[in-house]
């Protein structure tokens, strides 16, 4: 056997040696690599989406902190993993994540997993409370969206308001004695599309829309009025801990510090800190409306009415 193809032969052994070990330890949370100090922990940080987020996608979010925290600690690997809504509970049955992002939709689903939180992280009132269950803090809000109207500057009446599907309960609780939609049911990109291309339509819209609207008002499209909702949201992502592992803590400390929550800004979305990202005044009217509005507690499922 010649020299060369010995060589072939001893890196696939290899490979797949260190393929299998990798896999192990994936799922098993085991160590990859012996030794005191090069011991390799992997976690498994789950993320459900639930609504639509700003103007970026927030799983690429979580994949830069869990990167920018492994820089710092070369023997930590944090796995985040898109868990689709409706695949939740099944998946939960088949084995536990570390953490998970989550909201409201599936708010009752992983509450028997999760642990409480002794620190608050500075967070405001009403989001902490929403997130409080027997006393107790059973996840952390740390990343918030809100709802805004929005209408053309050179319309004034006979307006039809829209807004997507997953927004109807509130619509219908914000706007009283209104018709929404003129009956059909729109997804979110519909009805912004709407706003975009009709003249008599009142959108009832998220971040996405403002970032999305805010570049066509840029570009000299049209002109817009701004309302931010200063009285409700529900827009919520958080963030739950299945364990107190002390690499969780010291990774949840690192996603709730000034310096990452700030840079929710580059999403287009908003820190749930008493902390002030934005100086654009639609954003940042925004930003004051979520500080007092009204957050419904994800574990009970006290509504906006």
């Amino acid at each position: 056997m010649s020299f060369k193809k010995v060589i072939n032969i001893t890196l696939i052994v290899f490979f797949i040696a260190f393929s299998t070990m990798f896999c192990l330890s994936r799922f098993n949370n085991t160590p990859l690599i012996e030794g005191n100090n090069d011991t390799l922990q992997i976690y498994e940080w789950w993320h459900i989406e639930s609504f639509e987020g700003g103007g970026a996608n927030r799983q690429n979010y979580l994949n830069k902190l869990a990167l920018s925290y492994e820089k710092q600690n070369p023997t930590i690997m944090f796995m985040v993993k898109l868990v689709d809504a409706d695949q939740l509970e099944d998946a939960l049955t088949r084995g536990t994540p570390h953490l998970i992002s989550f909201s409201e939709q599936v708010a009752k689903t992983v509450l028997p997993y999760l642990k409480s939180f002794d620190s608050e992280y500075n967070i405001q009132d009403n989001f902490l409370e929403s997130a409080t269950y027997n006393g107790k803090l059973m996840a952390i809000p740390f990343i918030a969206s809100g709802y805004c109207y929005f209408t053309k500057t050179t319309i004034k009446d006979d307006l039809t308001i829209y807004t997507s599907n997953n927004n109807l309960h509130n619509a219908t609780n914000l706007v009283k004695n209104e018709t929404i939609n003129n009956g059909d049911t729109l997804s979110s990109y519909e009805c912004y599309t709407k706003f975009v291309n009709s003249n008599n339509v009142k959108l009832l819209g998220t971040a996405r829309d403002l970032f999305r609207i805010k570049n066509l008002e840029s570009l000299g499209r049209f002109s817009v009025n701004y309302e931010p909702v200063s009285t409700f949201t529900d827009l919520i992502q958080y963030l739950g801990k299945t364990t107190n592992d002390k690499q969780i803590n010291k990774f949840i400390n690192y996603i709730m510090n000034d310096t990452n929550q700030r840079k929710l800004s580059e999403l287009s979305l908003f820190s749930t800190k008493h902390l002030k990202l934005y100086s654009e005044t639609t954003y940042s009217q925004m930003e004051e409306c979520l500080k007092s509005c009204f957050v419904p507690n994800i574990f009970t499922m006290e509504h906006f009415t």
